[in-house]
């Protein structure tokens, strides 16, 4: 997963690069405006870090500059590029006109072309249009193959768009599967398109607005590792310059928890480690459910001295002291418990570290 920011007019580099975003996403426009100022290569010479640009986004009707745009993206060594097709009133046939049209006289080897997922407007309220549906986008994106082949297409999904319509977000990803090249990340209640922080939305106390638990389980499992965007621009518009940082700095935050639980598997995964699980009730479960017959525990530790010596899934419980014969370079140790906090306190003592599961990712609160 690459993590990146959209950037916008009032987010200015400076403040993504000091909350920790090394990419960032830029309209066309701004670029051109940037180069015009010289500011892109002012950065270089910066007291902060500059960003590095990994997608450019130009509206529909932008799309005669096809060439300009192109060139563009290779200037800033930008790998894709985004075709927003929001609150458009143009056909998908007349982007496909407009995309071989202008890519007939385009080197655009090595950059893919996403188109995004969107809804028009009638009488203030968000309605479905023709690039609303994955299969719409599926077709769409077999016609500029068709007339491409040589170019890279695949689908930018919006989770703010597909919330702003009602739609399941994690199923979309699911059905996009290795078509979905990007995806952008922002919050809304459902009836406007605010472009807020996740996890920003609840319907009611405890229940979000946005199943994020269940996109982030949808990522791990058609497999993404391309850029999650966040476009937040209906905050940082709001909110006075001054705090942008502390904003995204918490941004950041959230895009690297959902990092680490998309590279669970990865660690899970890794040779020479013997993987302890601390706990045995519903966290325990789940995690045998999703993952105890590919990645099976080597024991289970337990403060509860009754249990030891004895056996939950034909998985042995120890104490915790059993932790401390498995030497140091060979621990993966989760606790499955939720009172987590208490038992790293734990752990931390005996100097042994370890890691968290939390189940709510991984269909914790599912029916099925």
């Amino acid at each position: 997963m690459i993590k990146a920011v959209s950037l916008t007019e009032e987010l200015t580099t400076e403040s993504a690069a000091a909350a920790g975003f090394e990419w960032a996403e830029m309209r066309y426009m701004d670029i051109r405006t940037a180069e015009d100022h010289a500011d892109i290569e002012g950065l270089r010479d910066s007291h902060v870090k500059p960003l590095q640009i990994i997608a450019v986004r130009i509206r529909t009707q932008d799309l005669q500059e096809l060439v300009q745009v192109i060139e563009c993206c290779r200037r800033h060594g930008v790998s894709c590029l985004t075709v927003e097709t929001e609150k458009t009133a143009v056909s998908s046939e007349l982007i496909r006109i407009w995309l071989k049209e202008g890519l007939a006289e385009a080197d655009a080897s090595g950059i893919t072309i996403c188109i995004e997922n969107s809804y028009q407007v009638l009488e203030g309220k968000a309605l479905r249009n023709e690039f609303s549906e994955i299969r719409q986008l599926k077709k769409l994106l077999a016609q500029l193959r068709a007339d491409q082949p040589q170019v890279s297409f695949g689908i930018a999904l919006n989770i703010g768009h597909a919330g702003l319509l009602a739609q399941n977000a994690a199923e979309m990803l699911r059905q996009a599967a290795a078509d979905c090249r990007m995806v952008y990340v922002n919050d809304n209640d459902g009836r406007k398109d605010y472009h807020q922080m996740p996890y920003t939305f609840t319907a009611g106390r405890g229940a979000l607005t946005t199943d994020w638990y269940g996109i982030i389980r949808a990522l791990h499992e058609i497999g993404y590792e391309g850029p999650v965007i966040a476009d937040v621009t209906g905050l940082t518009q709001a909110a006075p310059g001054q705090i942008h940082i502390p904003m995204l700095r918490l941004l950041m935050s959230v895009l690297t928890g959902w990092e680490e639980q998309l590279s669970l598997e990865k660690r899970l995964s890794q040779d020479g480690r013997k993987r302890i699980l601390f706990g045995c009730g519903i966290r325990f479960e789940n995690y045998m459910k999703v993952w105890g017959q590919k990645y099976p525990p080597a024991f289970i530790a337990d403060n509860n001295a009754a249990l030891w010596n004895t056996e939950k899934d034909g998985i042995k419980i120890c104490s915790p002291e059993e932790i401390l014969h498995i030497p140091k370079e060979q621990r993966f140790v989760l606790i499955c418990n939720m009172y987590y906090r208490e038992i790293g306190q734990q752990l931390q003592k005996m100097g042994i570290s370890y890691e968290i599961y939390d189940d709510a990712w991984w269909g914790r609160f599912q029916a099925n």
